[in-house]
C-alpha cells in the first residue's frame, strides 16, 4: 500500500538540539502524538487514481498555525509523477479547507513548518 511520512520529527528534534533527550518525556510523547494525528489526517484525505510506480517520492510543505489552520500548502519535491503529485497536494490541501486540531501550546512552534513525504509502492492496489 502507498505509505506517507511525516518527516518533521527528524527535523523537529534536530532543532530541539543535541537536549532534545533531556527533554521531558511527556513533552516528547505530546509531539509524537500530535505529529501522529496530523500524518492520520491526511492520509484519509489521500486518494491515488492509479497504481503508482515503484520509488516514487513527492513532499508537501504546509504551515500549522498555533489554531490548528493549515496554511501556504505547497509542493517541497516532486515525483515527477503529476498525477501522484496532485493526489499529494490534494489530500494536504482537503485538511487546508477543514483545518487540523491545535497542535499542544507548548509545541506550536515546532510545528509551524511541516514537511509530509508521500511514497508509492507496488505491493498492492490504492
Amino acid at each position: 500500500m502507498p505509505r506517507l511520512v511525516a518527516c518533521l520529527a527528524l527535523l523537529t528534534l534536530a532543532a530541539w538540539g543535541p537536549g532534545c533527550a533531556h527533554k521531558p518525556p511527556e513533552l516528547r510523547d505530546a509531539f509524537l502524538v500530535y505529529r501522529q494525528q496530523v500524518v492520520q489526517t491526511v492520509e484519509r484525505q489521500w486518494r491515488l487514481r492509479h497504481l503508482p510506480a515503484p520509488g516514487l517520492r513527492t513532499s508537501i510543505d504546509f504551515e500549522i498555525a498555533s489554531d490548528g489552520g493549515v496554511h501556504d500548502v505547497r509542493m517541497g519535491e516532486s515525483s515527477g509523477d503529476p498525477a501522484f503529485d496532485a493526489a499529494a497536494l490534494e489530500a494536504v490541501r482537503a485538511v487546508e479547507a477543514t483545518g487540523l486540531e491545535p497542535p499542544p501550546a507548548e509545541l506550536a512552534r515546532f510545528f509551524q513548518r511541516f514537511r509530509m513525504e508521500f511514497h508509492g509502492d507496488r505491493r498492492s492496489a490504492p
